[in-house]
């Protein structure tokens, strides 16, 4: 993903692995940010003054820095924060699995750490991420990694995570464990205990896309009645999966489209992307089974949205030409020319 300028603006089981400790990790800048241009398709996105105070962690490493700040509200004001440049995972010979490039604000310890909310542990002293050799495919033998890093002090604990062809990629990390799945082969759903590393296979949902919390999941699967399905195989229908009960509910369908889960709001209610073939990406709030509330549609004249985050101001999301807010009462609306993405609610 560009730099980040920040501105000052106004207006199955296996036996648990060997935990082993290792030293924590580490570099940024702050240049100057480009004048948006852009559109919604409704004219120009004006900037929309709110009504609240609250400070915004944002993040961006779309470059060769990763840099990072708060936008003060309602004033706009942004305060860039050096710390937030030292948060890169990198090892010779490896590569992350998953989104490299999401990243969090523990305020729990006022740190900046390298992995999306999901990763982090309920009270912020924990987050893990998962990692595998470079070329690995080529020897049998290579295999994935798992870690587990504590906040305060960096001490990381190292698991295997298979082999090399299907690490795990983390959905959740709950209190009562860290909650797994892979994209590539033996789908499923794992749960992992952060101190000992056994994993347990907890279901077999074909494509878990996403967690709710408090033991359920959101789950990706082919309608059988859509009569023309994106690639024959991607997912037109979204489910919710308890694991308390056992049950599993048809949440939202949409021939000919692919659907996919990408965050929730504050009370559990999933945000999802729907896309057909050529048509546009649409965001979705889906505020019960089958009743949906469209967020907005992206165009061509419409940058890279997402990595949405919510609290009890609404729905954040973040861009390359600044930081948008979503609420029931406003719909979208432009809050700053800042670029980056949210880290954490505004608190």
């Amino acid at each position: 993903m560009a730099g980040l300028a920040l501105i000052a603006l106004v207006g199955a089981c296996s036996a648990p692995a060997t935990p082993q400790a290792r030293p924590p990790s580490p570099a940024a800048s702050i240049s100057p940010a480009p004048s948006p241009t852009w559109s919604l398709g409704l004219g120009p996105t004006a900037i929309s003054a709110v009504d609240f105070s609250c400070r915004l962690p944002v993040f961006d490493d779309r470059g060769t820095g990763s840099v990072g700040g708060f936008i003060g509200f309602p004033s706009g004001t942004v305060t860039p924060d050096p710390a937030a440049g030292m948060v890169s995972i990198a090892r010779l010979g490896r590569e992350l699995v998953g989104d490299s490039y999401l990243h969090y604000y523990d305020r729990a310890y006022s740190r900046w750490l390298p992995v999306s909310r999901n990763a982090v542990s309920p009270d912020g002293s924990h987050f893990a991420y998962t990692d595998r050799a470079i070329g690995g495919q080529a020897d049998p033998q290579a295999r994935a990694t798992l870690y587990v890093v504590a906040v305060k002090t960096g001490v990381e604990l190292t698991f295997d995570d298979g082999g090399w062809a299907s690490p795990f990629q983390i959905l959740d990390y709950a209190a009562e464990g860290i909650y797994l799945t892979t994209t590539y082969v033996d789908y499923g759903l794992w749960l992992m205990s952060p101190t000992t590393g056994a994993v347990t296979k907890v279901a077999d949902p074909w494509d878990v896309q996403g967690s709710a919390g408090n033991r359920v999941f959101w789950v990706g699967a082919v309608n059988a009645s859509d009569p023309h399905p994106v690639a024959g195989v991607a997912p037109d229908q979204l489910e919710r999966l308890n694991l308390v009960d056992g049950s599993r509910v048809a949440w939202f369908y949409r021939p000919g489209s692919s659907v996919h889960y990408v965050s929730q709001d504050v009370e559990g209610n999933p945000i999802i992307v729907a896309s057909g073939v050529s048509g546009p990406q649409e965001f979705l709030l889906l505020v019960g089974s089958g009743v949906s509330r469209s967020i907005w549609t992206s165009g061509d004249r419409v940058p890279g949205i997402g990595s949405p985050i919510s609290d009890n101001h609404g729905v954040w999301f973040g861009s390359p030409d600044g930081i948008f807010l979503y609420s029931l009462a406003n719909g979208v609306q432009k809050v700053s020319n800042q670029p980056g993405y949210p880290a954490n609610g505004c608190f």
